[in-house]
């Protein structure tokens, strides 16, 4: 006995069903039995606002590249912080940090992907604690996660004035 699997599940295949009606549309049509233009109906990427433009998207793109890398470094270097000699003296202040640069970074990203009006607002604030971030993390040069996590924020700050700068 097999199961039916919903089409509805994937996403995917209302795009593919309009390529395969395509495709058997102009392979079966010649040029005299074509009456009307064809207008195709718009393909959309799952989990994006459908109102995105292109240019939008290519434009969000480094930014959202940005804050993703940002995410990580800030995740990995809160994580290694933690198991530092110096805990509470040299490394809360760079942990706070670190956790609520990665947050607002991953909110950024989400913010951009559905092309949400407010995405310029929160890439402005994710620049301000990107730079905070890069500071704080500047003091502990000694440390190579906090090397690595200063030039990803500080990196991901430009991204997002770079990106505020184009609104």
């Amino acid at each position: 006995m097999s199961a039916k699997v919903k089409v509805e599940a994937y996403p995917y295949v209302e795009p593919l069903r309009e390529i395969l009606r395509l495709r058997h549309f102009f392979s079966s049509a010649t040029p005299k039995t074509i009456q009307a233009p064809y207008t195709p109906t718009p393909v959309t990427v799952p989990g994006l606002n459908p109102k995105m433009t292109m240019h939008q998207l290519t434009q969000y793109q480094d930014c959202i590249e940005a804050c993703q890398d940002c995410a990580v470094a800030c995740d990995a270097c809160a994580d290694a912080c933690l198991s530092e000699q110096d805990v509470k003296m040299m490394m809360a202040e760079c942990i706070r940090l670190d956790r609520d640069c990665a947050r607002l970074c991953q909110m950024a990203v989400a913010f951009m992907a559905s092309g949400s009006r407010f995405a310029y607002q929160v890439c402005e604030l994710c620049a301000t604690v990107c730079e905070a971030c890069t500071e704080e993390c500047s003091k502990h040069t000694h440390e190579e996660h906090c090397r690595q996590c200063a030039e990803a924020c500080r990196r991901c700050a430009e991204a997002c004035r770079q990106m505020v700068a184009t609104a």
